[in-house]
């Protein structure tokens, strides 16, 4: 796809391609034509559910999640730039979805006084940043028969709301801003138990929350 789109650049009037290879095989493609004050980037690579490959090609057209994630955005791009002879410094990162690599390692030429990044917002500008944080917890229960469920405490209910657990942290992981709602944290991976009519004693478990950019540790 990056080499489609540096043909369309050129067409364009982008004189300057730069392709920076930071890891074997994994590019990153900077473009200018002129001189701008902002950047405007995006990545090229899409989100797949499960991190398994599960797109369905069917009549030349892709299905399955994450897939217009961010070919929109890159669409409309490239329609603005082929309309206008306006100078655009344009950068299309590689494994934004998995690693983010294309993005760390990326050294822009000289400074900008600011960037323009596209991704899905439901057509809304968002003028901050928020990052995350990852935290895995591993919560004890006492595993016991379903007959006797006074003898025994379930790691899934005490891990999901039923006592301390993860609910404690929620306040901290999830702080409130001015800038947007405090949304729930995404608890993506929970394991625990293994066979029916016995209460899990333990509870595995990773979740992803937000961070306000003003947030500081």
């Amino acid at each position: 796809m990056l080499q489609w789109i540096a043909s369309f650049l050129e067409d364009c009037g982008f004189e300057d391609l730069h392709w920076q290879e930071y890891d074997p095989g994994k590019w990153n493609l900077y473009a200018r034509r002129g001189t701008s004050p902002f950047l405007i980037a995006t990545h090229v690579d899409v989100h797949y559910a499960g991190r398994k490959r599960d797109f369905i090609v069917r009549d030349g057209f892709v299905f399955g999640a994450g897939v217009l994630d961010t070919r929109g955005q890159i669409a409309a791009l490239l329609d603005a730039v082929q309309r206008t002879t306006s100078p655009a410094e344009l950068v299309f990162f590689s494994e934004e979805e998995t690693t983010g690599a294309g993005s760390w390692h990326f050294e822009p030429h000289r400074p900008f006084e600011g960037a323009l990044v596209l991704e899905p917002t439901s057509f809304s500008l968002c003028v901050a940043l928020a990052g995350d944080v990852e935290v895995r917890f591993f919560i004890e229960g006492l595993s016991g028969h379903g007959a006797y469920p006074h003898a025994a405490q379930n790691a899934i209910h005490t891990g999901h709301g039923g006592g301390p657990g993860m609910r404690g942290y929620r306040g901290f992981f999830c702080p409130a801003s001015p800038l947007r709602p405090s949304p729930p944290p995404d608890a993506g991976e929970n394991r625990g138990g293994r066979v029916e009519l016995r209460y899990p004693g333990a509870l595995y478990a990773r979740m992803c929350a937000p961070f306000p950019a003003s947030l500081r540790c």
